[in-house]
């Protein structure tokens, strides 16, 4: 392992050895926003100068002292692996006693900056999305203000000077399809392995009001990660790109088809001599619910404004029991509005938007399904017999039950509650942080890792689904 440390500023490098070299880590960690699946990494303050690097000391001392507000660059070379960072004079602790300078690097990905400067921005979507005129199937309701989620999408990641992409919002088929007999009732009959029900969505307000729309991105990732659709979302910088999917995709090592891929096996490492502190691990002190309730904000006599049309409003409510927990009951917002700046309608409650699902086949038309003469369930693909489907990963226990009294069946994946850690010998490997590492209790998720550039450790602190 070779590791070199080079400082750009105005395009003079300079190459030097830190005088903390032998304390300095690269830290992985998961970011804070909202719905995100991503590691940004970061490195521990870095010392520069001391008795025997005076010449490194007074070169960078008059760089800063020039210029404070000038951006440095700091370039860590990990055999073939480069980490980069930034930093300026207000980043700096000077000792002049000792003639040293202590500097925090922060990272730089410079697409990730752009993109992360503008993420809480408000976008005038009114103004900037062109209108879809939709309805419901017997025109009554009109929303001719509406706005295809792809349209928002396309106008935000434009403004921001970026692309997306999302096989769940715009693949034909469904990556995650819902076969004949897959469904419960009354959907159980049709086959939807083939018709991508989420591939068309729209946000509207009620026809009753022209109120602007002002959404920013971060609400609108928030709304479809944990209120709506269970999506999660990373940013490539690589590609520029923002990539929105379901939970399952990045569960499974982002992918809809594979299992989870095991892309470090401790176990075999030097014979597995890394193993022993992996046979301790802990529990943190969570609130697990018994009773997960999704629920519907808005009165019952509000329901067909809300779409259903002579249905129950329960057709929209659900919940998960299981039959042990810490605490009674939890209540998630539900699936069905967004939050925003505006007071969008009468009905729908005060600063929420209404998200639909366009039928596919015939395009400005509120999907519905007639379950009986004159029983119709509009924007049906967010009812509980179907949208619950989608939740059924990270739940708090194995089993559970949809409703009180229904048979008990099994989830996709529970939460990731065993935690430990391992350290191994791999520094300035390739690590993939969306794969797993196998150890003697079992293959865990990564939560966050740290890279030890004098020994060569990398340190694991990881997640297991429950054993």
């Amino acid at each position: 392992m070779v590791t070199r440390y080079i400082i750009t500023i105005d395009n003079e490098q300079h190459e030097f050895v830190p005088y903390n070299s032998d304390t300095i880590e690269i830290t992985f960690t998961p970011d804070d926003k909202a719905g995100v699946w991503q590691w940004i990494y970061n490195i521990n303050e870095i010392e520069i100068g001391g008795q025997s690097n005076l010449s490194d000391y007074q070169w960078l001392y008059n760089k800063l002292t020039i210029n404070k507000c000038r951006i440095c660059y700091l370039t860590v070379y990990c055999d073939s692996k480069v980490y980069e960072f930034k930093f300026n004079y207000w980043k700096c602790e000077f000792n002049l006693d000792e003639c040293i300078i202590n500097i925090k690097p922060s990272y730089y990905l410079p697409n990730y900056d752009n993109f992360i400067l503008q993420y809480d921005d408000d976008f005038d979507i009114t103004a900037n999305v062109t209108d879809k005129a939709i309805h419901a199937v017997w025109g009554t309701y009109n929303y001719p203000n509406a706005k295809k989620l792809s349209d928002i999408l396309d106008y935000m990641c434009n403004s921001i000077g970026c692309s997306w992409t999302s096989r769940f919002l715009t693949d034909v088929i469904p990556p995650i399809p819902f076969p004949i007999g897959y469904l419960d009732a009354p959907f159980n009959n049709s086959d939807y392995s083939t018709i991508n029900i989420y591939g068309n969505l729209h946000i509207t307000n009620s026809s009753s009001r022209t109120d602007a729309i002002e959404m920013s991105l971060s609400q609108l990732l928030d709304a479809l990660c944990n209120n709506h659709l269970n999506l999660r979302w990373r940013f490539i910088e690589d590609t520029n790109t923002l990539e929105i999917e379901h939970y399952k995709y990045f569960n499974n090592s982002l992918s809809y088809s594979n299992m989870p891929i095991i892309g470090i096996d401790a176990t075999t490492i030097n014979g597995g001599i890394y193993l022993d502190e992996t046979n301790k691990y802990n529990i943190p002190d969570v609130k697990l619910y018994s009773d997960e309730r999704w629920y519907m904000p808005i009165k019952q006599a509000d329901a067909v404004q809300a779409g259903v049309q002579n249905g129950s409003i329960s057709n929209f409510n659900w919940r998960f029991i299981y039959d042990c927990a810490i605490e009674p009951n939890t209540i998630n917002k539900t699936n069905t509005y967004f939050e925003t700046n505006v007071e969008a309608s009468d009905r729908i409650p005060s600063s929420e938007l209404l998200l639909v699902a366009v039928d596919i086949p015939n395009v400005g038309f509120i999907s519905e399904f007639q379950q009986g003469p004159n029983h119709y369930i509009m924007n049906f693909p967010f009812v509980s017999t179907i949208i619950y489907k989608l939740w059924l990963w990270n739940r708090p226990f194995p089993l559970g039950h949809r409703f009180i009294g229904q048979a008990e069946f099994a989830m996709e994946s529970t939460l990731k509650s065993l935690i430990n850690e391992i350290s191994i010998p791999i520094c300035c490997a390739d690590i993939n942080p969306y794969e797993l590492v196998k150890t003697g209790i079992g293959d865990g998720y990564i939560d966050t890792y740290i890279i030890d550039l004098t020994t060569g450790m990398v340190t694991f602190k990881l997640k297991y689904e429950d054993l």
